[in-house]
C-alpha cells in the first residue's frame, strides 16, 4: 500500500532524484537489551547499554538515481524494515540511595 512520494531534484554538476515509498503495515519486533552500570566511588555511576531489534515486515522504500559526472549511475535502494542495533554510554550521579 503505498501512502505518499517525495521527489527531490539535487541542483550542480550531478543531478539525482529521491523516492520514498511508505506502507501501511505494523509488526511486533522480537527484541533483546542490555544494561550495565558500575558504582565505582561515592555517587558516580558509569553505564552501558545495548539494544537490539529484528524486524520482518517492510515499512519504507528509499530510492536513489542519480548521475556521477554524468554517468548514469545503477538505483541504489534502501528497505526499512525495523531492524536496528542502538548503545549508549553515561556518567550519572546518583542523588539518593
Amino acid at each position: 500500500y503505498k501512502v505518499r512520494d517525495i521527489k527531490t531534484n539535487y541542483s550542480g554538476p550531478d543531478r539525482g532524484e529521491t523516492f520514498l515509498t511508505t506502507y501501511d503495515k505494523w509488526q511486533l519486533l522480537p527484541s533483546v537489551g542490555l544494561s550495565l552500570s558500575y558504582r565505582p566511588f561515592w555517587k558516580v555511576v558509569l553505564h552501558a547499554e545495548a539494544f537490539y531489534s529484528h524486524g520482518f515486515v517492510a515499512h519504507s522504500r528509499l530510492e536513489f538515481e542519480y548521475t556521477d559526472l554524468e554517468v548514469e549511475q545503477p538505483t541504489a535502494e534502501f528497505i526499512g524494515n525495523g531492524t536496528s542495533f542502538t548503545y549508549a554510554f553515561g556518567l550519572g550521579f546518583r542523588l539518593w540511595e
